[in-house]
């Protein structure tokens, strides 16, 4: 196999054998019980490691493609469907929720927002972030869609970009 198989939210990795799944993890908010999964599996399967992404997901990386349908059984979820042409994951940052500086909850706006748009098909990929409070630890001003709290409500940036060359939504 020489390329990802979206169908199944696997990415081919560097060594072009092994493919990485990241199970869907809304605003990378999981339970103890959904880790210990997450890491059950890898071990029964031998990934060669669990790697947190920057979209705040967990990704279990070095599977065999053998096993791709059987680690998504192994952890009951469906394959995650936010890698090619569509809306990723939403990245959530604590907001009133769990940080003391939120300012708005950023987590309900998130959670939702990707509940309504995650996987979405699109031409490409798209990028959204939800953060609390303006010191925007989900980096909302440079995600296609950035929603920023503020104490009177939310400011929203478009057109931002983190990517080869960087500009501020």
């Amino acid at each position: 196999m020489s390329k990802d198989i979206l169908e199944k939210g696997a990415i081919l990795q560097r060594d072009r054998e092994t493919f990485a799944i990241a199970p869907q993890t809304p605003g990378g908010i999981v339970s103890a019980d959904v880790l210990r999964k997450i890491a059950d599996t890898a071990d029964k399967y031998e990934a060669a490691a669990i790697k947190l992404t920057s979209a705040q997901r967990v990704c279990i990386v070095g599977l065999k493609e053998d096993d791709i349908d059987n680690v998504w059984d192994d952890l009951d979820m469906k394959p995650a469907a936010a890698i090619g042409p569509c809306v990723r994951s939403i990245k959530i940052c604590p907001g009133t929720t769990f940080c003391k500086r939120g300012q708005q909850d950023a987590v309900t706006l998130g959670l939702e927002l990707d509940e309504k748009y995650h996987g979405m098909q699109l031409p490409s990929k798209f990028k959204i972030a939800v953060s609390g409070c303006m010191n925007s630890c989900s980096e909302p001003a440079v995600r296609d869609i950035g929603i920023m709290g503020t104490p009177k409500g939310y400011t929203v940036m478009v057109g931002g970009n983190a990517g080869i060359r960087p500009r501020l939504g």
